[in-house]
């Protein structure tokens, strides 16, 4: 047999290979290294043949199963080596039960909310789940945020008119289109917490784009912020059971593809969450980029009372795309203001 053919299990092996698979969360790869050895801070450190050992005590058996053992969080499949993995925490099993929990208290109900509300918008209200929504939101069940600094905002070049950094802010009541936290003309400020995040929300679907961006300053902190932003990684024991199954399951808060033209199911629920924050006095909400893996976007609500200022002048920022993944290529560091001058 080849070394690197895995060999052929027995019904009973293949079995014990299942049990044991199914509590190896990390290995000795997804650790970080000090002075040439791991430091283990992912799952509980545990001797793999220890864990074997549990169901059988076949020594043939045992190396057998483990050339077929792989680690589920790197993604690393030869445990031969070393014989020790990290099993999950007894932290971690409770945030697995708090998610199943999540599934089978929400699940459904949030199954009929989305199909209510995509078929009658503005009947919602009706739904026992969309009132808890309501409850949670005015109780302050949901995570709540501030907002400060530098952020960032982006948009298509339309023709060849240069645009101020007035331009580069929100479009007055009445302008905008539908969006995941605004209604149709309603002025609401929208920030992305990065450059590329920024213009990525604008630039899906397109080949290659010409866009302005502008750097802002956000100077006086606004609080309440209702935080819908969300990471498996910090899931904590305390959240909300309704606000994991928002963020976390079946996308609802997330819910992207959907939308065509002037039809956009995939902002009812979310605009109705958004008309609960503001009804009960939230400032904005901070939520995950659909478009970004690591990116974050705010919506502010009163964007008459942000105290906003714009960091040099715009600049314009090409976008090529280039074999299906995004290159962001800024020739000349973007262009600046006195380049547009010199134009």
């Amino acid at each position: 047999m080849d070394e690197f053919e895995k060999p052929n299990l027995s019904p009973k092996e293949k079995g014990i290979l299942k049990k044991v698979q199914s509590q190896i969360a990390y290995c000795v790869y997804c650790q970080p290294y000090d002075s040439g050895e791991p430091v283990w801070i992912f799952g509980d450190r545990t001797d793999l043949d220890d864990l074997i050992y549990n169901y059988t005590d076949s020594e043939k058996s045992i190396e057998k199963i483990k050339k077929h053992l792989y680690c589920p969080h790197c993604g690393h499949d030869d445990l031969t080596w070393d014989d020790e993995i990290g099993v999950k925490t007894d932290y971690e099993k409770k945030v697995d039960s708090l998610m199943e929990e999540v599934a089978i208290v929400h699940g459904n109900d949030l199954k009929y909310l989305k199909k209510l509300i995509d078929k009658n918008p503005l009947l919602v209200y009706k739904d026992p789940l969309a009132q808890d929504i309501f409850n949670e939101i005015e109780h302050k069940k949901f995570p709540i945020t501030k907002i400060k600094g530098k952020f960032y905002r982006a948009r298509k070049v339309e023709d060849s008119k240069i645009l101020d950094s007035d331009e580069l802010k929100c479009p007055p009541t009445g302008k905008s289109n539908e969006g995941r936290f605004n209604h149709a003309g309603q002025s609401h400020l929208y920030l992305a917490s990065d450059k590329e995040t920024a213009i990525r929300e604008i630039s899906e679907g397109h080949n290659s784009l010409l866009l302005w961006y502008q750097e802002f300053d956000v100077e006086k902190e606004i609080n309440n912020i209702l935080d819908l932003s969300y990471s498996f990684e910090n899931i904590s024991l305390s959240s909300s059971v309704l606000f994991l199954a928002l963020t976390e399951y079946n996308d609802a808060v997330y819910k992207n593809g959907g939308n065509l033209d002037n039809w956009k199911p995939d902002y009812f629920l979310t605009r109705y969450i958004m008309d609960c924050a503001k009804y009960c006095g939230y400032n904005g909400i901070k939520y995950n980029s659909t478009k970004d893996g690591v990116g974050h976007n705010f919506v502010l609500f009163y964007p008459e009372k942000v105290k906003l200022k714009a960091i040099d002048r715009p600049q314009i920022y090409i976008l090529m795309k280039k074999e299906d993944n995004d290159v962001f290529k800024s020739p000349f560091s973007s262009i600046s203001w006195d380049d547009l001058k010199d134009i």
